[in-house]
This record gives C-alpha cells, sequence and structure tokens, in this order.
C-alpha cells in the first residue's frame, strides 16, 4: 500500500526511465522499464543507505544523463540502460536537484561548482558544461566572481548558434546572456534592468527567428524579444500599461507565433505575438458564442491546435465554469470551449496546481481530470465534445486513481504513456497505457482465397487483409496484430441469409481482429 512517488521519467530508445520511492530501506533510487512487468526492474541502487533521489533525467545523445546523491553529494551521474553502464560522469563536480540539466544542441549544460566551504558544503554555483565523459565536464564561465556568490545559470535554449540562458554576474542582477561554450564566448547580452535587482529574464522561447521571453522592468513583467545583440534585445510591448505587471507565462509557439497567457487589465487571457508591438494582441475570437477562456493554462500544441485549461465566468445561469479544457485553432482564429468535464457550477476538472503542459500522444492530449463523480483520472480528447473522455475508472467510486500533481509522460517512439496511479489494492505505483495508431500500414496480401479458409492468419508489419469479397458462410477467422489493422476498400464480412422453413435464419461469417498491447 506504498506510494511510489515517482516524479521523474524520460524514455530513451527502448527503456523508460524513473525513479520510485521503494520505501524505508531503499528510498529512492533509479529504476527502468519497457512497459512490461517482467522488465520493470530496479537499474541501480546509488544510494545504499538511503534516498539517491535521481533527478534532472536528460536526454545526451541517447544516454540518460541526470543528478544523483550517493550518499557524500549530489553529482552528475549517466545511464545506458546496464547497471554497469549506470556510472558517475565526474566526482569533483557537484550539483543540486534544480542544476537545469539541458541537452542544448548536443552539449549537456547545467549549473554545478567544484568548489567547497569550511564544512565541505558546495557553494559558487556556475555555468558547467558535459559531453558525458569525466573530460569533457567543464567549467565554461566563473560568471559572478564575487567571493561567496553565484551565478545560477539557468533557461538554456540554442539560438541562431548560441546558447542562451539567465545568470547573475553579482553587478547586474539576473540578465540574459548568451555562450558559444568557450569562456571568452561567454557574454552578457544586455543589463535589461540596471542594477542589482536584473531583469531576471524567464520562459525562452524561439519563435519566428527571435528569441521571445518575459523579464521584469519599471515597466513591470512583460514580453521581450532579441536577435543577440545587445541593440535588438527590447521590449516587444507594456502589455499592462504603466507599472503593472502584463505577466506573459506559459510561452509556447507554432514556429512563427508566439501564444502566451497574459493580463492588460481587462483580465488574463490567451495572446499571441509575431515579435512585433502591432502583432502583439489579444487572440482573435471567432466563435459564435464569443466565449473567451480566463486564465490559461498548460498550454500544447497538436499541429495548427492550441490546447489549454482555462476558466469560464457567467458560461450558463447557473453560474461559471471552473477550470476546463479549451482550444484555439491558430489557422481559423477559432476558439472553442470543448468540454465542460466538472459540470457543477463553478468547479473545474483540471486543478490550478498541475502546471504541466498536457501530453501529446497520436494527435489527442492527456491530462488529469476530476469529473465530480470518478475522482481525478486519466483522460483523453481529440478537440471534440464526443472525443474527451475519460480513459478508465482506476480507482472507483469518486475516488483519485490519478493525483492532480501526477506527472504524465509520453513516450512518442513507442505510443504509450506512463504515470503514476492507484486502483485503490496498491498505493501509487507506475502505470501505463499503451495506445494504437489508428492505421497500420501493411503491404503483402495473406488473405488469398486459400488462406481465408484457415481458421486463423497472423499478421507481421509487413501484412495486409487483401479486398477479397469475404462471403463464406459459418466461417471464423481470426487475424492478430501487434499495433492495428487496417481493412482495404472492398473487404467484407457478410452473412448469408436463407429460409427453413416458415423461419428464417442467418448463416453468418465471422471476422475477429485481436490487437495486442494497445487501447
Amino acid at each position: 500500500q506504498g506510494n511510489a512517488s515517482i516524479n521523474h521519467i524520460l524514455s530513451i530508445g527502448a527503456n523508460t526511465f524513473f525513479s520510485p520511492d521503494e520505501g524505508y530501506v531503499k528510498g529512492t533510487q533509479l529504476w527502468k522499464t519497457d512497459g512490461t512487468s517482467a522488465g520493470t526492474v530496479s537499474l541501480k541502487t546509488i544510494n545504499p543507505n538511503g534516498h539517491s533521489y535521481p533527478a534532472n533525467f536528460t536526454n545526451l545523445n541517447g544516454t540518460l544523463m541526470f543528478t544523483a546523491n550517493d550518499g557524500t553529494n549530489i553529482n552528475l551521474w549517466k545511464s545506458d540502460g546496464t547497471t554497469n553502464g549506470t556510472v558517475k560522469v565526474n566526482a569533483q563536480v557537484s550539483l543540486q536537484g534544480n542544476s537545469n540539466l539541458s541537452n542544448v544542441n548536443g552539449t549537456l549544460y547545467f549549473s554545478a561548482s567544484n568548489t567547497y566551504d569550511l564544512n565541505n558544503v558546495p557553494y559558487n554555483f556556475e555555468l558547467w558544461k558535459s559531453d558525458g565523459t569525466s573530460a569533457g565536464t567543464v567549467l565554461v564561465k566563473d560568471i559572478n566572481t564575487t567571493a561567496g556568490n553565484e551565478s545560477y545559470p539557468s533557461g538554456f535554449t540554442f539560438f541562431n548558434g548560441f546558447t542562451y540562458f539567465s545568470a547573475d554576474d553579482g553587478v547586474n542582477g539576473n540578465e540574459l546572456w548568451r555562450t558559444d561554450g568557450t569562456t571568452v564566448g561567454t557574454t552578457l547580452v544586455k543589463d535589461i534592468y540596471a542594477g542589482i535587482s536584473g531583469g531576471s529574464p524567464y520562459e525562452l522561447t524561439v519563435s519566428n527567428n527571435k528569441l521571445c521571453f518575459a523579464a521584469y522592468t519599471a515597466a513591470g513583467y512583460e514580453l521581450w524579444v532579441s536577435d543577440g545583440t545587445t541593440n535588438g534585445t527590447f521590449m516587444v510591448k507594456d502589455i499592462y500599461a504603466g507599472t503593472n505587471n502584463g505577466s506573459p507565462e506559459d510561452l509556447v509557439t507554432n514556429g512563427t507565433k508566439l501564444y502566451f497567457a497574459a493580463d492588460d487589465g481587462n483580465g488574463r487571457v490567451l495572446w499571441e505575438s509575431n515579435g512585433t508591438s502591432i502583432g502583439t494582441k489579444r487572440v482573435t475570437n471567432l466563435n459564435p458564442e464569443g466565449l473567451t477562456g480566463r486564465n490559461p493554462q498548460n498550454l500544447t500544441f497538436v499541429g495548427n491546435i492550441l490546447y489549454f485549461s482555462a476558466t469560464l465566468p457567467g458560461l450558463n445561469p447557473a453560474g461559471s465554469t471552473g477550470r476546463e479544457l479549451w482550444s484555439y485553432n491558430t489557422t481559423n482564429s477559432y476558439l472553442t470551449f470543448i468540454k465542460n468535464i466538472n459540470s457543477i457550477p463553478g468547479e473545474g476538472s483540471i486543478s490550478n496546481n498541475y502546471t504541466d503542459k498536457f501530453q501529446v500522444l497520436a494527435g489527442n492530449v492527456f491530462f488529469p481530470a476530476n469529473d465530480g463523480r470518478h475522482g481525478t483520472e486519466l483522460w483523453r480528447s481529440n478537440g471534440t465534445e464526443a472525443g474527451t473522455y475519460m480513459v478508465d475508472d482506476l480507482f472507483l467510486n469518486n475516488d483519485d486513481g490519478l493525483a492532480y500533481y501526477s506527472r504524465i509522460y509520453a513516450n512518442t517512439g513507442a505510443n504509450v504513456l506512463y504515470f503514476q496511479a492507484t486502483n485503490g489494492q496498491n498505493g501509487r505505483e507506475l502505470w501505463s497505457f499503451p495506445y494504437c495508431p489508428s492505421t497500420l500500414n501493411i503491404n503483402t496480401t495473406v488473405a488469398t482465397n486459400t488462406q481465408k479458409q484457415q481458421a486463423s492468419n497472423t499478421l507481421t508489419s509487413s501484412s495486409n487483409i487483401a479486398n477479397t469479397d469475404f462471403t463464406h458462410d459459418n466461417l471464423t477467422v481470426i487475424y492478430t496484430a501487434g499495433n492495428s489493422i487496417t481493412l482495404q476498400p472492398g473487404f467484407q464480412v457478410t452473412g448469408r441469409q436463407f429460409s427453413a422453413g416458415p423461419a428464417i435464419s442467418v448463416r453468418e461469417t465471422f471476422f475477429r481482429a485481436d490487437i495486442g498491447g494497445c487501447n
């Protein structure tokens, strides 16, 4: 009945790595799974005396990079999916749980220290990089040279040949920096807010060949862009005029436009920007109902459709909705309130505390939601009301199968969702949801005139059900496939009607498709 408390999940190739709590004796250690019970195993007990807290999972060129505590210090580790291949990268470099490991164009950037105080506690966290080897794990630059202070670089983002990030040099406060991976090539881009406080740039996002982010000045927190030069770094628009905060958050892009939540004094709604002042505006609403979602969160793109959660004041006479599912079509500017999952007036289905973006798998978005009758469970949506429904009631009645904070992770390569859940019989453990694509491309014909008389045919990834008439009576033909089966045009399953005295009977032909490992 214990809870595994899984907070970190990452898939690399056939392995999905995660860090569960094994209980009082071993604590939180590194595990892996291939999606089966037998293939879900402890990879390595890094700290034999308690929690090792593996965190900051990052894919660096096919290798898992992460931070872990071996009982002595938090260091940089790596794993190739084997016990022997799970090793400490460099014992002299100390990290933290928030060291911001980021794969930027094939190089791992992070915040780390090789300096210790008199109590052997690491300090002076500065900009480091690694190629995954001990020799290749090096200090890029000591940005904050003030004795005993650190720059805490974060938000690493690749743009036009450089890695951009925020850091505090002890003089200008937290500002926008960039690096080419060398000491001399690591420089301050702009002192956005003069003085020790700094502009504190956050959510660095590349859109329309511009580096977009939010930053603070006397005008408050507003939207900024940069081309990498001092003069080319400027505030796009004072969204909430004066010293008020427009507070752009949850920045995402479809490549040409940036979308985010912001407040211009008339409520916090969805905004878009092409990187210019005139092109930064509240989202145009073309839906006939005139609905506009408030306080957007969880902004997630699926093709040209932007999904998000939002509230809606006064949807009906019974009152407003809480946080529910919305979408915005960036092609035709159509804003849609998809579904009122929790119909109790004023109560939303999606928690305000769930800040991760929705997970996308096979064109659907997946998220935890509570409809007021089944507790918090896994839901999915294809963007329509009918196509938005609960995947499964894992914990029956009105109990939560998923906690509102449950992290959902999509392994898009294997079409599998991983998440932490409970069915009431066990504590919160690792669960998976294998998802089938709508079709499986298959090429070779197996259902010939002779084969279709057999009781069973097995399809492989290169098989196909041919377009035959298939009208044999009293015949059961079974086809099996690993993912899905596409019935080709012209394929039929029919029964032949015949008379036996005054009664009319039907002699049936049965077709059964067994699709394994999918939902």
